[in-house]
């Protein structure tokens, strides 16, 4: 079974911010706090759209949310597919 583990994408998230000039410790508790909030609230959206059987809908979140993320980080947009 996979877990999922977030302190990895913290770490990432906060260096990426310092990086940036934030290194108030003020600033990274409530950059802390809100991440994981924002997680804790996707997980729960995941959760409830899988419990509604919305498995297509899932998919497609997951997928749509990459192709983003991918986007911002340099990896360029990913081709859309149909049922993938």
């Amino acid at each position: 079974m996979a877990r999922l583990v977030l302190r990895p994408l913290w770490l990432l998230y906060k260096e990426t911010l310092t990086e940036h000039g934030v290194r108030d410790k003020r600033a990274l508790r409530l950059a802390h706090v809100s991440f994981y909030e924002g997680a804790n609230t996707l997980v729960r959206l995941l959760d409830h759209m899988i419990e509604q059987g919305n498995l297509d809908q899932v998919h497609k979140t997951v997928r749509d949310h990459a192709r983003h993320l991918d986007a911002m980080y340099g990896e360029g947009p990913q081709p859309r597919t149909p049922n993938h």
